[in-house]
């Protein structure tokens, strides 16, 4: 939204110009004073549930108030902000309009709240002080007043409806501030409403969904759940109820089986009795129901929780059959049990009810929020609220730190970011993923500002829409925020990773800094909601639309000058640096291929096919060798070499070493499967020379080679894609495009999957990132994409 100008002169007050950007459609102060409040739907497009916010404050409309030459005021409609500034000593400020849905009475509250921060905090005069003006700007009374601070601080004022009503207020009026000396003063997340709420009709949605909003809902769920009847089993590890409700326990090392239990009553046992929560656990738990003695019969077990540290939801039901048979009419207990060091956090949205999930009128509301934002948000990381309370610990050379789980799901957007720190700042966090080698890999970097303290930043709604994609994690920079020892408020239940400078892969082709665990908590926690079913018809269109181009590309590509010999063969006219025409045979006699572990790794094939007839290479080849079965085709060749080099010089050398003995003057087809391990400010530095570099390099080797450039299926860069175009685009080179693969979970292999060697050995994925290389169905779309640029 377009803005005002900055400067004012010092006779301008609120004018039908300063209100033309009132977002209801007002425009100007005659109608501004006569609107009644209400917006008809031939008005509306659509309504993001993120961006409705609970204020009746229109700041967009912001004005200055007896100001002068020397004053500054901007409206920052990204982050919603205000900013004035002045460099004389004067009485100045800003003013706003509100529109309120009613007219008051004595007994309302109206309250502001707003966070603000100011360049001095030594002024003479540090208050701020806080006018009630009419809906004209006319002065009216001093309704509050804070000081200043150059730390981001809190600011929240109740407005008795007494006063308004006293000053003659109905429903119109503005809300002036005004300093008086010379500073600026900035203020953001400005609401004033009914409520005394700061946040989206989305957070509050998911507020009434999680329970953290109260709602009443008429008797229609009963929950029958009381944590205070909860406690640990046999007196055995460590068990508390949170601040927030949620329940956390941790069984030690050094006994057999236990858990925790409490009992249940007040429910209708002649109807059916459903028990949903949320949990993260470390470690199998399995849940269990019986007599409210606390014994347990068989066929009791109510299944297995997932042992991988993710949070997820779960939902049982016990029938009336299933109670009488054990003669319950009154309470039953419920048992969660775990072996030795294992751990488990269970929310603070635990139901037990005889009313189903799929009744519940939240629910409603909950698919309702679902339909705009995607499922309700998963917590990612340890709650980090006490975090003030434990030790900070100082790592030397630390640098990046996150948890031991990984995102699964097919896409989501960050939610929430919760934080302490000790200082205030911007602060890197990164989305990637963890690779075998146990490196960062497939990054991507945002900057957050996190205030000295706990933070929990709604980062949805003020940053906007930041991806996290099948496999991944989220990073955080440690360097200064550091990382901290476990105590009673924050004990550790989900494995931490750290990476620091003295932790390096023993590796030697893959080196870097690794990922390794520790017993440090890192001092964040992420929500992550998934991806909501609008978003993803936009993404199918959007590459549906790419894939058009892409033919249309592959058309073009295609659209070779090709001849044919009497006897049938064809030839693909190529051209030399001299102006020289040479028929090439367009079906490839010597083929050259080399790549990363993709192309080869363990077991001599393509990581992380199931086997040597699975992977990306093996279609390539046997689509050749149908074509001309007599090709001459090199076995699978690594050429990671060239991607962990540091400069130009190393690449050469690289290129001299692996491909320039594999190729020949007559080579007809190379293919280059390259980009992922691009990873590093040192690696990236000269990467798009160096790109172009190599095409050149191969074609004085073997100048009518036809050139494929196979990328990428991990990128840490933004502009490694558009790198490789252009080289392609300058050389007649041809690229082909991975990256639309990587995003599917169904193109990847999983932790469990049995992947056999050229020897005959085999072995089972363990670990996540090599988990995140293709499975099969992933090579067989990149096999097939490079054979679709083929032009025999």
């Amino acid at each position: 939204m377009a803005y005002m100008p900055t400067k004012w002169n010092s006779q301008q007050q609120i004018t039908s110009q300063a209100l033309n950007n009132i977002e209801d459609g007002v425009t100007s102060l005659d109608q501004f004073n006569n609107q009644d409040g209400n917006i008809t739907d031939n008005r509306i497009d659509h309504v993001s549930f993120g961006k409705v916010i609970d204020s009746f404050a229109n700041i967009s409309s912001v004005a200055g108030w007896n100001i002068g030459n020397d004053f500054d005021l901007e409206y920052d409609s990204a982050s919603s902000s205000i900013t004035i500034a002045q460099t004389a000593a004067q009485d100045s400020g800003f003013q706003f309009p509100i529109l309120l849905d009613k007219v008051p009475i004595s007994s309302d509250i109206l309250y502001l709240n707003l966070d603000f921060v100011t360049s001095l905090d030594s002024s003479a005069k540090k208050n701020i002080d806080v006018y009630l003006a009419d809906a004209n700007g006319n002065l009216i009374s001093q309704i509050g007043a804070f000081t200043q601070n150059t730390s981001k601080t809190h600011y929240n004022l109740s407005i008795n409806g007494s006063t308004l009503l006293n000053a003659n207020i109905q429903k119109k009026f503005m809300l002036m501030f005004a300093i008086h000396d010379a500073y600026s003063l900035t203020a953001e997340n400005i609401y004033v409403n009914w409520t005394n709420g700061t946040g989206s009709l989305s957070d509050s949605i998911a507020g009434i969904v999680s329970g953290s909003t109260p709602l009443s809902m008429g008797g229609l769920n009963e929950n029958k759940f009381v944590a205070s009847q909860w406690d640990r089993w046999d007196a055995i590890g460590l068990f508390a109820i949170q601040s927030d409700g949620s329940i956390l326990y941790t069984h030690d090392s050094s006994s057999g089986a236990r858990g925790i239990h409490g009992f249940t009553k007040g429910l209708d046992f002649t109807k059916p009795v459903y028990i949903s929560f949320t949990a993260q656990s470390l470690g199998v738990f399995s849940f269990y129901w019986g007599k409210a003695d606390g014994s347990i019969a068989e066929g009791q077990d109510l299944g297995q929780l997932n042992p991988n540290g993710n949070s997820q939801h779960y939902e049982f039901k016990i029938s009336p059959a299933e109670f009488a048979a054990l003669g319950i009419t009154d309470s039953f207990f419920i048992t969660i049990g775990g072996s030795a060091g294992t751990m488990i956090k269970i929310f603070n949205d635990i139901s037990i009810s005889n009313v189903p999930a799929s009744g519940k009128a939240t629910d409603a509301i909950k698919a309702l929020n679902e339909a705009t934002y995607g499922k309700e948000p998963s917590q990612f990381g340890q709650t980090v609220d006490k975090m003030a309370s434990a030790t900070r610990v100082a790592v030397a050379g630390i640098q990046f730190g996150t948890w031991g789980t990984i995102y699964t799901g097919s896409g989501a957007y960050i939610k929430n970011i919760r934080a302490y720190v000790k200082t205030d700042g911007n602060y890197i966090f990164k989305i990637a993923t963890i690779d075998q080698h146990q490196l960062i890999v497939n990054s991507s970097s945002i900057s957050v500002w996190l205030n000295a303290g706990y933070n929990d930043i709604d980062y949805l709604f003020k940053y906007g829409k930041t991806k996290v994609g099948n496999g991944q994690q989220i990073f955080m920079d440690l360097s200064s925020a550091g990382v901290y020892t476990p105590n009673a408020d924050n004990p550790l239940y989900i494995p931490q990773l750290i990476q620091d400078s003295s932790h390096l892969s023993t590796d030697p082709v893959y080196t870097g800094n690794i990922m390794y665990s520790t017993n440090y908590l890192v001092p964040f926690n992420v929500t992550l909601i998934d991806i909501p079913t609008a978003d993803l018809a936009t993404d199918v269109n959007s590459r549906l639309s790419s894939m058009a181009a892409d033919i249309n590309s592959v058309s073009a590509q295609q659209g070779n000058m090709i001849v044919s010999s009497p006897s049938g063969r064809k030839f693909r006219i190529s051209v030399d640096d001299n102006g020289n025409l040479v028929a090439v045979s367009d079906v490839p006699s010597k083929v050259a291929i080399f790549g990363n572990s993709l192309t080869l790794e363990r077991g001599n094939i393509g990581m992380a096919a199931s086997d040597q007839n699975h992977d990306w290479y093996h279609y390539v080849t046997q689509y050749i060798l149908g074509a001309n079965p007599n090709a001459s085709i090199n076995p699978r060749t690594s050429f990671y070499a060239w991607e962990s080099a540091t400069s130009s010089a190393d690449r050469t050398a690289a290129f001299n070493s692996v491909v320039k003995p594999v190729l020949a003057a007559d080579t007809g087809v190379v293919v280059i499967q390259l980009v992922d391990n691009i990873n590093s400010d040192a690696r990236h530095a000269t990467f798009a020379q160096d790109v172009k570099t190599l095409i050149t390099n191969i074609k004085s080797v073997a100048p009518n080679a036809k050139i494929y450039w196979v990328a990428g299926w991990f990128l840490s860069y933004p502009d490694l894609i558009q790198s490789i175009q252009a080289a392609c685009a300058d050389t007649g080179a041809t690229f082909v495009d991975i990256t639309p693969y990587n995003s599917d979970p169904s193109n990847k292999s999983y932790v469990g999957a049995v992947r056999t060697g050229t020897d005959g050995s085999s072995w089972t994925v363990s670990s996540t990132g090599e988990a995140a290389h293709p499975g099969d169905a992933g090579h067989q779309l990149i096999g097939q994409a490079v054979i679709n640029q083929f032009g025999f």
